[in-house]
């Protein structure tokens, strides 16, 4: 990929600043410039010239789609399976990436697909996982719930 600039750019001048902060100009005055700046590129720009314009999504929004998303988007009850995975990676003399693979995950997202969610009414304390910030803000929770 090689990014060039036409000479007739008007920044090119030795009258006008380069629209790109952090571009060298000319340094004696009557000079023009004999490179072209840096440009600094987004993320999608990238992407789109080193594949050509952004195609958009083949996939199209429907009521199916939406419940399958929300069905994958729950909090999972992970560490135990994980946990089982990494012994079983121990017992194997493999990595747990490898474990997974062997087990016929294709990624942790696969993986995390075939661990349980979490209850409605679980213990707060069952959140430990998470962190422990969980466990505190629903203990919160259920102390307000107290007061009331």
């Amino acid at each position: 990929l090689k990014l060039t600039a036409s000479v007739s750019q008007p920044w090119q001048t030795r009258d006008r600043a380069p629209p790109i902060a952090g571009a060298a100009m000319a340094s004696q005055p009557g000079q023009t410039r004999d490179r072209a700046p840096p440009i600094a590129i987004g993320a999608a720009m990238l992407l789109e010239l080193e594949r050509g314009p952004l195609a958009a999504p083949t996939n199209e929004i429907s009521r199916d789609t939406f419940k399958e998303w929300t069905s994958k988007c729950g909090v999972r009850r992970v560490q135990d399976a994980y946990e089982q995975l990494a012994a079983e990676a121990r017992n194997n003399e493999r990595c747990v990436p490898k474990e997974m693979e062997a087990q016929g995950y294709k990624d942790f997202d696969s993986f995390s697909e075939g661990c349980p969610k979490f209850d409605l009414r679980c213990w707060p304390i069952e959140f430990a996982e998470l962190g422990s910030g969980y466990v505190l803000y629903f203990h919160f929770l259920a102390f307000l719930a107290g007061l009331l």
